[in-house]
């Protein structure tokens, strides 16, 4: 039997005017559960069907959402099958794949980061057109360095003037990003007896922290 949603939770910044909504809308009954501290818990009554809740943003930067809850039978199984399926995605979002409209005996394929990049680059080859109708075009490989994150960094900010936050590479070019000169200096956390040889921040001039 398929997983069944069980739960579907609002999460918002106005509760009163989120309820007032909503039991307008849709006709559902609304009853405010103590939580202690002052707070509220607003569970949702739709009758026949799933039901939920609405609770106030424990955190202003947390921006509203729903959240839907589905049943599962097996939570380490699940979350391990989840945790599968998101390797698999990441895996075809940094392949270098064209999007594939689907077919009666096509299947479709969705385009990869690479097919949508075509400034800002530091490639021998032909790049995409940039709309995910065809693929990057690679010529004779090169290893990575730390000159060449470096010219890409630096073209992003002079073309755009936006920091870069993130670094997607593979297991080899995380090994080689953490060699860079900065990380020569290797730290120690004396209380845990370990010692820590990668880099997770690299931070360059005055264009933006990347997160590897």
């Amino acid at each position: 039997m398929a997983n069944p949603f069980v739960h579907v939770e609002l999460t918002t910044h106005d509760l009163p005017k989120a309820k007032q909504f909503y039991s307008a809308l849709f006709g559902w009954q609304l009853q405010d559960m103590p939580m202690g501290d002052g707070k509220s818990y607003t569970t949702i009554s739709v009758g026949d069907g799933t039901g939920g809740g609405m609770m106030t943003a424990p955190d202003p930067g947390i921006p509203p959402h729903w959240l839907p809850y589905v049943a599962v039978d097996d939570i380490v199984a699940s979350t391990k099958r989840a945790k599968e399926l998101k390797i698999d995605i990441e895996a075809i979002m940094l392949s270098n794949q064209a999007k594939v409209v689907g077919a009666a005996a096509t299947a479709p394929k969705a385009a990869s980061v690479l097919s949508w990049i075509k400034t800002n680059v530091s490639h021998v080859g032909t790049n995409p057109t940039g709309d995910g109708t065809d693929a990057r075009v690679d010529g004779t490989p090169r290893a990575f360095t730390e000159a060449m994150l470096k010219t890409v960094m630096a073209s992003v900010y002079t073309n755009s003037s936006e920091d870069l936050d993130v670094l997607m590479v593979g297991a080899s070019n995380k090994a080689v990003a953490s060699g860079f000169a900065g990380g020569a200096q290797k730290t120690y956390d004396v209380s845990d007896r370990k010692l820590v040889t990668t880099i997770d921040v690299y931070v360059g001039d005055s264009m933006g922290s990347l997160a590897a």
